[in-house]
């Protein structure tokens, strides 16, 4: 089989558009185009190259092992704190160290209430103005006008609606942010607020009390994420592995050092490893071999 049959029947396998595996490669849908039929004029040696390093991470990319989502102990304990908040129309405040699970929990919540909950994700950029013209777009709004009528816009709405907004990453708000959030979703909107950061968003909360004290007092769960145990840990694996052997495990649990983030990504670079070398399983050097490269 040519390279082009190839490069045409992994198009086809993974109904990915011409133009896109085109732009993902450096080049026009057109020179891929002429490419693929024999007519381009220009460095056609270039354009596959281009192609095959492209069409070879891309394999890469889908032989990755996925880290199925795990019903740990902190799973649990982040869902039940959502589920009081919606609930109760209330305000919850769930803080942990990076890597903790957070947004992954964040995420399942709202993929299994897709109608009755919102996440926005913040960084530093993020304003005022730009924090209420996501939550209008994600409640389906128009985000143009000033500001008055986007908060009268959106409290109204989830005044009428039984809605749940996340906002992760919160430490990053401006103080004046984090009580325009609170005053439009809790107070005006009266809807459920979880504001999810790293433990100084509690700091914040708690020693800003000029400019939060209405916040504050207000917050009805406070849920204060560890890091993950090692029995998680195992129930993770075990998910992905379920006969993987004792000292690879317990390996594995021991680099990834209470991170589901570290943890996830070792069992990606280790199955790489045992792909590469026809193993079924990672072995102790793949996981060490992985190990080395996080950067810790």
């Amino acid at each position: 089989m040519s390279f082009r049959e190839e490069f045409r029947d992994f198009l086809d396998k993974y109904r990915i558009s011409q133009n896109k595996a085109a732009e993902a490669a450096g080049y026009t849908g057109s020179v891929v185009s002429q490419w693929l039929a024999g007519s381009y004029k220009g460095d056609a040696e270039a354009v596959e190259a281009a192609l095959r390093a492209w069409m070879e991470r891309e394999k890469n990319r889908r032989a990755r092992r996925i880290v199925p989502v795990t019903e740990t102990e902190t799973l649990r304990r982040i869902l039940n704190a959502l589920t009081i908040a919606h609930e109760e129309r209330d305000i919850a405040v769930i803080v942990g160290p990076a890597g903790s699970g957070k947004t992954t929990a964040l995420k399942q919540y709202v993929e299994k209430n897709p109608a009755s909950s919102i996440l926005i994700e913040v960084d530093e950029s993020m304003t005022k103005v730009s924090l209420l013209q996501d939550l209008a777009e994600k409640l389906g709004l128009d985000r143009r006008g000033p500001q008055p009528e986007l908060v009268r816009r959106i409290s109204n709405t989830l005044a009428e609606r039984d809605i749940l907004v996340i906002i992760d990453e919160a430490d990053y708000l401006s103080d004046g942010s984090l009580e325009l959030i609170r005053r439009i979703v809790n107070d005006k909107g009266q809807s459920g607020l979880v504001l999810v950061g790293l433990p100084r968003l509690v700091f914040r909360l708690k020693n800003l009390k000029n400019d939060h004290q209405q916040l504050a007092s207000r917050v009805g769960v406070l849920l204060e994420v560890e890091p993950m145990k090692n029995p998680d840990s195992v129930k993770i694996l075990k998910a992905v592995w379920p006969d993987l052997e004792k000292e690879t495990e317990e390996l594995f649990v021991k680099t990834a050092a209470g991170s589901v983030r570290t943890l996830a990504k070792l069992i990606d670079r280790a199955h790489r490893t045992a792909v590469a070398n026809d193993l079924p399983r990672p072995s102790v050097d793949a996981v060490r071999l992985a190990g080395s490269l996080i950067f810790k």
